[in-house]
């Protein structure tokens, strides 16, 4: 038998998984290599700050080679996971989606 505190923390943290990424997002993209997050689609852009390899991205519009992305998850570069920017389509990998049944 499950205790009441053991089943909302397992509730709980269902429900912080579940808001960790856009629904719409699917399994994301993942970082290729460390690349600047910026304001606009092109170099001449600020930056916002680091992407870091690995890191996981949602994306959100596309503009030619660049595509506007929000992280998934914390990245590692201590981005806020609600920064949205643009990255080179390039530095982006298609992540693989695992379902467990």
């Amino acid at each position: 038998m499950i205790s009441s505190a053991v089943a909302g923390a397992v509730l709980a943290g269902s429900a912080l998984l579940a808001g960790a990424a856009p629904a719409s997002a699917g399994c994301g993209y993942y970082v290729t290599d460390t690349v600047h997050l910026r304001s606009g689609p092109g170099t001449g852009y600020a930056s916002y700050g680091l992407l870091r390899k690995d890191d996981q991205v949602a994306v959100l519009g596309k503009k030619g080679q660049w595509k506007k992305v929000t992280p998934m998850n914390d990245p590692q570069s201590g981005l806020s996971i609600d920064a949205k920017g643009w990255v080179r389509g390039d530095y982006l990998r298609k992540a693989t989606c695992t379902q467990l049944d």
